[in-house]
């Protein structure tokens, strides 16, 4: 698998970690009425946004772009919503040496 960029948007990436093939959250189901549909999702970046406390867990697609994401106030109970939301869980994280 590749690294992230530095940044994926307005966030800061701060260590990433991958799921061994693209799938979709445990129970999605397509929005009704037309809203965004998600992409099958691999790569995981925890990252900070803007100094503020806190962590966000990208959920992103094989080539960075995310797709949805979650905030958490620690590092490691933002890496355990891969898990809740994938239902896999991501054993080894890498720092981002940037």
């Amino acid at each position: 698998m590749n690294k992230p960029p530095a940044q994926i948007k307005e966030f800061t990436v701060i260590e990433y970690g991958f799921l061994p093939d693209p799938i979709l959250p445990t129970g999605y189901v397509l929005p009704p009425g037309g809203g965004k549909v998600l992409e099958p999702m691999q790569n995981f970046a925890a990252c900070s946004s803007n100094g503020g406390e806190g962590f966000y867990m990208l959920c992103c697609t094989p080539d960075w772009r995310y797709m949805t994401y979650c905030y958490e106030e620690s590092l490691s109970r933002a890496k355990d919503q891969v898990q809740v939301e994938f239902g896999q869980r991501i054993d080894l994280w890498h720092k981002l040496n940037t």
